[in-house]
């Protein structure tokens, strides 16, 4: 297995940084994602070995797309990620809960089409019920990576799968399907995540540095 780019480690290290800088000055993010006491901000797990991706393939069902083992090569999961999600990867210790409420909801979509679909609940049923929706897919054939425990998930589409391996990796949303934005790869995500957290760290910045303009933005 080739090991990850550097390319795909100075993104990481970089986005870890601009999220790190981000929580440290807006205590709101604590309170949104419910941090324990002794959780500060971004954490990054170890690496993962070649047997552990290997075993977590075989339980998710897919092969990972590579641009998403280059991640995993240099850390096994993401808590606190951008919008404050956890990137489960090949599931450690402490993605626990986060892995549990993945299965959850592709549990509750599943008996929901079930109920929906009847007699026609098959892998034939159930592909034709895809084909009929614009945003819908069934969460437990897909490769579900992340959840902010409120409902939003992100899916490697299993179905969008490339002659290079890749999937295009989906936003999605268990009330709304699947949703804008989505990526063909794993780095072009982090490219985005970076994006945004950086223009979110220039904002509270401002806010900071500037707290009259930012009452009188809020009073219009």
């Amino acid at each position: 297995m080739a090991k990850s780019s550097g390319d795909v480690a100075d993104k990481v290290r970089s986005l870890h940084k601009c999220l790190n800088e981000l929580y440290a000055i807006d205590s709101n993010w604590r309170a949104w994602g419910e941090w324990p006491d002794e959780v500060t901000g971004s954490i990054l797990h170890r690496a993962a070995t070649a047997a552990e991706i290997s075993a977590a393939e075989g339980k998710f069902g897919h092969r990972f797309p590579p641009s998403f083992v280059e991640f995993l090569q240099l850390h096994s999961a993401w808590e606190h990620f951008w919008g404050d999600f956890t990137l489960v990867g090949t599931g450690p210790a402490g993605t626990e809960p986060a892995i549990a409420k993945i299965v959850e909801y592709a549990g509750e979509q599943t008996a929901d089409l079930q109920k929906e679909l009847g007699n026609d609940f098959s892998a034939q049923g159930i592909r034709a019920w895809e084909a009929e929706q614009e945003r819908f897919i069934h969460l437990a054939d897909q490769l579900v990576i992340g959840t902010d425990f409120s409902g939003a998930l992100w899916v490697f589409d299993t179905g969008s799968r490339r002659a290079d391996g890749e999937m295009t990796l989906k936003s999605w949303d268990i009330s709304y399907g699947a949703q804008e934005p989505e990526f063909a790869n794993f780095g072009e995500f982090l490219d985005w995540a970076m994006f945004e957290a950086e223009d979110r760290l220039r904002q509270t910045r401002e806010a900071i540095e500037n707290p009259t303009e930012s009452t009188d933005d809020d009073d219009d």
